[in-house]
């Protein structure tokens, strides 16, 4: 709870003075295109919100561009986040009301569901909650609450840790919050649904190998994979509706459209790192090597890379120096319904997700390291406390049956390496004794 309160004051300061006009006013984007989308993403949750429970059949065919049939499938449905907008609505709220509470949920969410990803992996609530902190207030990623579209990505660490946890002990637990957060998630919008996409498919070698290994159905993590595709599944009937209508334009017009808005590497590393993300950049690197769930290192490493090569678009081809196509026109070409991915940039959401939990296990690695220093420290000091005091009672224990400390005379008498040392003296016991043995052995 108490890291779930300062996410929120975080959250709440970082929109400052909008939670003072939550009814009245909306985020300022900065730039004509940024409004643009604003106000569409404004329009587009009011309506899921309300026609969700009302009419979901008739969702897609929304009033916008009337006639025109399925016009809602010209853009995000947004039909994921409808658990928020939509009661928000049933209690009154206006389309501006609704924006806002929605987005200042999920940013609040994405510190939280880190936090937690985090946590589920081993890592101390202090250490996970500098990572999320770090990835979730990035304003690459907060966009400025504008931009819920590409903001809502509160269940990305999730979907890795439950997949990872579902592949190392066979819970249904695991696979049961596998498949309902990747449902969740991919329903948010269609850029995110292939995000979720291509980030299970980067990730099931490894889950494969680490089901394989501990004995587990290797099946199970896809299959929950699969069911949570599922309901984005019976969604995109509708986009494959437009598709046919003539809706989007062809792969080869994206393409163009996809090679404006493509970023080279070094743009991309500089806008990644750009913000609060760089410093936990240096964590992620402390990550790599410490010891976490088999194969999730080298996974995370492989999502991160696979970030850096769609996120650059068509500026990287498959052989750097070459004419090769590019991944991504690859992927144009050849998966139905990508054509409509027109700005790769949002791909580096993948190495996001890497570097939060990387850096999340370099944060563990380093507070774990301190306190081994400050434990074995502590333990020393109260060993000497302790043999201080067994010291103090033993002395007191003397006093009580001796009169006197002097030096025993006997001592100086004794061949090397016997020093002389102090020790009570005593007028019966022990000096006897070894006048009386010393007298017999001459």
């Amino acid at each position: 709870m108490g890291s779930a309160a300062l996410f929120l004051g975080l959250t709440l300061t970082l929109a400052w003075p909008l939670p003072l006009h939550l009814a009245t006013a909306l985020p300022a984007p900065g730039d004509t295109w940024g409004q643009t989308d604003l106000d569409l993403l404004v329009w587009i949750l009011a309506w899921t919100g309300s026609h969700i429970l009302s009419d979901p059949v008739g969702l897609f065919d929304a009033n916008l561009f009337h006639p025109a049939p399925l016009s809602l499938a010209a853009s995000e449905n947004l039909i994921g986040l409808a658990p928020i907008a939509t009661p928000v609505q049933l209690l009154g709220a206006n389309a501006i009301l609704t924006y806002n509470v929605t987005t200042l949920i999920i940013v609040w969410l994405n510190a939280f569901c880190a936090w937690k990803a985090a946590c589920l992996l081993g890592v101390r609530p202090a250490a996970a909650f500098v990572a999320a902190t770090l990835f979730a207030f990035d304003p690459e990623l907060v966009l400025g609450f504008a931009r819920l579209h590409g903001s809502a990505v509160s269940l990305f660490p999730l979907i890795v840790v439950f997949a990872f946890r579902a592949a190392r002990d066979g819970r249904r637990r695991d696979l049961v919050a596998l498949a309902f957060a990747t449902a969740l998630q991919m329903l948010a919008g269609v850029y995110l649904a292939f995000l979720v996409a291509t980030l299970a498919a980067v990730l099931m070698p490894f889950l494969w190998q680490l089901a394989g290994r501990r004995g587990h159905g290797r099946m199970r993590v896809p299959l929950a994979f699969a069911a949570g595709a599922v309901p984005f599944a019976v969604v995109s009937i509708r986009y494959f509706e437009a598709r046919a209508a003539g809706t989007y334009p062809d792969w080869k017009t994206s393409l163009e459209g996809a090679a404006a808005g493509s970023l080279p590497l070094d743009g991309l590393l500089e806008l990644l790192f750009s913000g609060p993300l760089l410093l936990l950049l240096p964590l992620a690197a402390v990550g790599l090597t410490r010891p976490s769930v088999p194969g999730l290192r080298a996974a995370l490493l492989a999502l991160l890379l696979t970030g850096l090569v769609l996120g650059s678009g068509t500026t990287l081809p498959l052989l750097p120096g070459t004419d090769l196509p590019s991944p991504w026109e690859l992927l144009m070409r050849s998966i139905p319904g990508f054509e409509t991915m027109r700005a790769p940039i949002r791909f580096r959401l993948l190495s996001q997700i890497a570097i939060l939990l990387l850096g999340a296990l370099g944060a563990e690695r380093l507070l774990a390291r301190r306190m081994r220093r400050w434990i074995r420290r502590t333990l020393r000091v109260a060993s000497l406390e302790i043999e201080r005091e067994r010291r103090r009672r033993v002395g007191q224990e003397d006093r009580a049956d001796c009169r006197g400390y002097g030096r025993d005379p006997d001592r100086a008498a004794y061949p090397a390496p016997h020093p002389a040392h102090e020790q009570p003296l005593c007028p019966e016991g022990p000096q006897q004794e070894n006048r009386y043995l010393r007298e017999q052995a001459e």
